[in-house]
């Protein structure tokens, strides 16, 4: 949350004084940086987490529009990413190797952060996999069941819906 203190400086959360200029500036450097030939790959995050607090920070920054379809780009390229490392330490988990807490924190980040990913439903569908997997049958249930719930016409619905009832007859044994 931030205090307007002119139009040009606020005040963050943390008590240190901002100009609204100087974070435009480095936003667009950032921007600039991610839409190289070769970018590195945390530059979708800074790009969009840059662009997230310039918008929260300074709600009247000139193209405000043309922010919002970066932080958009650069938010879909983050959760790719990490819906990708995710994926691979799910793999890994499902092998009996390791990786549960590297795919379940990869997969509550973009849930938190990315709401909007147009694969949020893979998303949940991998959570609860990994849920289930690990015999937490109240948190699969609750992936499965929001997966369902907002995304009725995917294809990992149905999937989701069987889910739920594998969970159900697991809590019964």
């Amino acid at each position: 949350m931030a205090i307007l203190l002119t139009a040009a400086f606020v005040i963050t959360a943390a008590g240190q004084a901002k100009n609204c200029d100087d974070l435009q500036q480095s936003t667009d450097k950032r921007i600039a940086q991610m839409n190289e030939p070769f970018p590195r790959q945390d530059y979708s995050r800074i790009v969009f987490r840059s662009v997230k607090e310039l918008l929260d920070t300074c709600p009247n920054v000139a193209n405000t529009p043309a922010y919002k379809a970066q932080m958009s780009e650069a938010g879909e390229r983050f959760a790719d990413h990490s819906l990708l490392i995710a994926d691979y330490y799910a793999e890994r988990s499902f092998k009996g190797n390791g990786g549960f807490k590297g795919a379940e924190a990869r997969l509550k980040e973009l849930i938190n952060e990315v709401p909007t990913y147009s694969r949020m439903d893979s998303v949940l569908f991998l959570l609860g996999r990994l849920y289930l997997r690990a015999r937490q049958l109240d948190d699969a249930a609750q992936c499965f069941s929001t997966l369902v719930a907002k995304y009725p016409s995917s294809s990992l619905s149905v999937l989701a819906y069987k889910n739920l009832d594998r969970v159900s007859r697991v809590r019964v044994q």
